[in-house]
């Protein structure tokens, strides 16, 4: 249940794993481990702790700090810190599940095949591990979309946590939007 919701939230990158995914590997982090669910949650602690510390932290201590650009770059800061959270949680994970994915495959090999198909076989593992840890070592399309998503809902969780929050403190009730203050 909850890896299919994930999926519906991160429907480009859904697509490039089912065109783009050999042995599973994507598939099995994705869906049957709960990297989206996993993201959904990276995207909602990173946009609840920066917006609790703009407002309670710098919102109750100077009055300097409540305006839109402060806001902004704090929300692109939690926006920032998502991405490369979430880049760095999916790229480890992967290479775990390649690990997996590797020692599963040389243990399948048929041990009754002759020595030149086991050695044929295990160029083809040796290949694949080679491709895919090659293919980690860049940006990986679907790991640079899922990152691009999870910014897009850390913003989007921030500002639902802005209008929140924002009546609780003292200075920053009208940031992002509101009554402006008069100056004395």
């Amino acid at each position: 249940m909850l890896a299919s919701t994930g999926s519906f939230f991160y429907y480009f990158v859904n697509r490039i794993i089912v065109e783009s995914d050999e042995k599973n590997l994507l598939w099995d982090f994705f869906q049957n481990e709960g990297g989206f669910v996993f993201g959904l949650l990276i995207a909602l602690a990173v946009a609840l702790i920066m917006a609790a510390t703009y407002y309670f932290v710098c919102g109750n201590l100077s009055y300097r700090l409540s305006n839109i650009y402060v806001w902004l770059i704090v929300a692109l800061l939690a926006g920032g810190v998502s991405y490369y959270s979430t880049r760095t949680y999916a790229k480890l994970k992967l290479q775990k599940n390649l690990e997996t994915v590797v020692i599963d495959l040389y243990d399948n090999v048929d041990q009754s095949q002759t020595e030149e198909d086991m050695d044929e076989a295990h160029r083809e593992i040796d290949e694949f591990q080679t491709n895919w840890e090659e293919a980690l070592n860049k940006p990986h399309v679907a790991i640079v979309n899922f990152g691009v998503t999870n910014t897009v809902y850390a913003l989007l969780f921030f500002f639902i946590f802005s209008i929140l929050i924002k009546n609780f403190t003292i200075h920053l009730k009208s940031v992002p939007f509101g009554k402006a203050r008069k100056s004395r």
